[in-house]
């Protein structure tokens, strides 16, 4: 399959993002699994992990990134495609999962108010 990295290493990243939200990788994802159909089981998040050579995202991305680094702020990509609903956020791994630990640990995040889905 072409852009798809082998078995290994995408293993590797599924641990490595399941480890840093204070999940457990999902040996079983999809319609096999008795937890959840995502990568990662966690009782917040539905969590899918896509590890590939090539995504044009991430040309966006460092343009991104390299302004923010000028401007010494954290880099946020906010994208929006022609004719859906809703926009996705794009967020280093790392920053993402210190922002939700400071708000969980604050006690402010209304988990239950989380609508996956929703747009």
């Amino acid at each position: 399959m072409k852009g798809v990295v082998n078995k290994g290493a995408w293993k590797k990243v599924e641990r490595k993002v399941a480890d840093l939200l204070r999940g457990k990788r999902n040996p079983l994802s999809g319609k096999a699994s008795l937890h959840t159909a995502g990568d990662v089981i966690h009782p917040f998040f539905y969590v899918e992990v896509k590890h590939r050579k090539r995504l044009a995202v991430y040309t966006m991305w460092d343009e991104a990134r390299e302004q923010a680094k000028k401007e010494k702020k954290c880099p946020l990509l906010v994208i929006k495609m022609r004719g859906r609903h809703g926009e996705l956020v794009m967020l280093r791994l790392q920053d993402f999962i210190r922002l939700i630990r400071e708000e969980y640990l604050k006690g402010e995040v209304d988990w239950n108010a989380l609508n996956a889905g929703e747009e």
